[in-house]
């Protein structure tokens, strides 16, 4: 694979890898090779791979040409024609941006610029001034400490809420300095960095390339007045993490909080703190689970039984009360003499069709009657009578020659 004229060395090392794994699983597995034989971690490949570290070492690029089977000679093409980019992000450097490490024959550099001069303009939009840098030189001694410098402003990150932040240099001394490198009010912030074993190979391989400073400033006029530490990055433009962080304790901040919460605006931090729990803990009341509207699987197993149990019920019960309708809807027919004995069965199934008893009973009330009324018998009453037969019974009675007083007899008997 050859690299063209405008391929960056993330742009052919992504190539590579998309050439070789097709998927996330390959992918991850390349880049751990590739950590290993660049005795790197995974991170740092993925750094790497996204243009975040732009010129890593050459025995980091040799160990990833074994892996990707590339010409190490490609990839430090790749790099040289980045590198002579370097003037023209020093031009930009002035512009705020970032502030460039040059390496002194492969070492540190003693002395680093923290700021682009007395305009400090952001990529993202935020702007402060170095009026009188002769102040935060000042503010320095009044110090009277030695300022750290971290990687990617771990002090300010992770040292402010109690993790590990170790410096890889100190700053020693802040000078003022001017382009011909007279001291000057209007000129950029210079310094003297002792610089530990990390921090020193750090910048002497170019693992890092660039330096951040974290300051404080006044919010009102946005005048830079203190120095509290700067940072090796590979992402510069004056983005301090300090920043926001020395923004959200100002009192005027406090005081947005507290009639956020309710409170007077000259409330305490804690005062805050305690009444931010209490509505968080409201809102979690609030927000909290309608258990009607939840319950254990076993209980809505048993609920579900339950109402399946209920329903079969009510159905048979109203199965028992549409067939008790039907019955008597037709065996008052057949009494009336509507419908024919025989027809009976017929009339039964129709009526159990939806809305059949209704239909029927205007049918039966519309049609004249076919045959003569059964004359109903005298109930069984302890004096020898006899119940009602009806107009099938009579007709069982003539079919079999059964007298009619014994028929009703032992039907009596039956009921």
């Amino acid at each position: 694979m050859m690299p063209g004229m405008d391929t960056s060395l993330s742009q052919l090392l992504n190539a590579a890898i998309a050439e070789r794994a097709e998927t996330p699983e390959a992918v991850r597995a390349l880049i751990g090779r590739m950590a290993r034989a660049a005795d790197i971690q995974p991170d740092t490949v993925r750094q790497i791979l996204r243009g975040e570290i732009e010129t890593p070492p050459r025995h980091r690029l040799s160990g990833f040409a074994q892996v990707l089977n590339l010409r190490l000679d490609d990839l430090l093409s790749v790099v040289d024609r980045e590198d002579a980019d370097l003037e023209a992000a020093a031009r930009a450097v002035q512009q705020g941006a970032g502030l460039a490490l040059a390496a002194e024959d492969g070492a540190a550099p003693a002395w680093v610029q923290l700021t682009p001069g007395s305009a400090m303009a952001a990529r993202d939009g935020r702007f402060w001034r170095l009026s009188s840098p002769d102040a935060v030189i000042a503010a320095f001694r009044a110090h009277g400490a030695d300022l750290p410098v971290d990687m990617e402003h771990a002090t300010q990150i992770r040292g402010a809420s109690g993790e590990a932040a170790p410096a890889v240099g100190w700053i020693k001394e802040i000078v003022a300095r001017a382009a011909g490198g007279a001291s000057d009010a209007g000129a950029a912030l210079w310094a003297r960095v002792e610089w530990l074993d990390a921090g020193r190979k750090a910048v002497a391989s170019r693992a890092y390339r660039y330096i951040s400073p974290a300051f404080t400033w006044d919010k009102a006029t946005g005048e830079v007045t203190a120095i509290v530490s700067a940072a090796l990055t590979n992402t510069p433009a004056l983005r301090m993490a300090a920043l926001s962080r020395a923004e959200k304790e100002t009192p005027m901040d406090l005081s947005r909080l507290a009639k956020a919460a309710d409170l007077p605006e000259t409330a305490s931090l804690p005062e805050i703190e305690v009444a931010v729990c209490a509505m968080k803990q409201m809102r979690g009341r609030a927000d909290a689970p309608d258990m009607a509207k939840f319950a254990p699987r076993a209980d809505v197993e048993q609920a579900l039984a339950r109402a399946q149990a209920a329903e079969a019920a009510l159905k048979a019960r109203d199965d028992a009360d549409l067939t008790a309708r039907i019955a008597a809807a037709v065996d008052g027919a057949v009494e009336a003499g509507k419908i024919a004995p025989a027809a009976r069965g017929f009339y039964v199934d129709a009526c159990r069709a939806e809305g059949g008893v209704e239909k029927f009973a205007a049918m039966v009330a519309a049609s004249p009657a076919l045959v003569a009324p059964a004359t109903p018998a005298a109930k069984p009453d302890g004096g020898g009578g006899f119940g009602a037969l009806t107009a099938e019974d009579l007709a069982v009675c003539a079919a079999l020659g059964i007298d009619k007083a014994d028929f009703a007899k032992l039907k009596g008997e039956a009921a």
